[in-house]
């Protein structure tokens, strides 16, 4: 059997996108088992560090498998932001119409709402601050906005990719 040379990179986007759904079903189990009455203190500890983690590697593999399907490749990044410009265009309106931001009412606000966008701006490295949460003296994950941010990326995965509209033949090509 011959073997891949390690620069070589296996592209598969389904598995990729299923292991995305995965992960946000632990978490969602998890979280749904977060009691902070009820849970004992280090168990607690390890569910808060646990979930945003596995929601910020689940929102990357999602992008890194829409990015497969999309232009045949992903590159190896964790910057959720990095991930989401690389996809063309039409799917990242795609993304948008999902998951529309509401503007602030007043410019010194913040967003009513916030759209795909400034939910992954603000998550952008989740993954890789709480896998090293040690190493920090504090991090943010809004985890409720990224796990629809992870929904409206599986949904746009999951529908038929849209074909680009053919101009009519010219009536001089008769």
């Amino acid at each position: 059997m011959a073997h891949k040379k390690h620069s070589e990179k296996l592209v598969n986007p389904d598995g990729a996108m299923e292991n995305a759904k995965a992960l946000l079903q632990v978490a969602n189990h998890l979280d749904a088992d977060l009691d902070t009455e009820r849970t004992e203190r280090l168990l607690f500890h390890g569910l808060i560090l646990a979930i945003p983690t596995l929601l910020g590697l689940a929102t990357e593999l999602a992008l890194k498998g829409l990015l497969m399907r999309e232009v045949g490749t992903a590159p190896q990044s964790h910057d959720l932001i990095e991930l989401l410009d690389q996809l063309p265009e039409r799917t990242r309106r795609r993304l948008e119409e999902k998951m529309p931001g509401v503007p602030p009412v007043h410019p010194q606000l913040p967003s009513v709402f916030p759209g795909i966008r400034e939910v992954l701006q603000a998550n952008r490295t989740l993954f890789v601050e709480w896998r090293y949460l040690h190493e920090r003296f504090r991090a943010t994950a809004e985890t409720s906005g990224l796990k629809e941010a992870l929904s409206a990326i599986i949904d746009t995965f999951e529908e038929p990719t849209p074909r680009p509209e053919l101009s009519p033949p010219d009536a001089r090509d008769s």
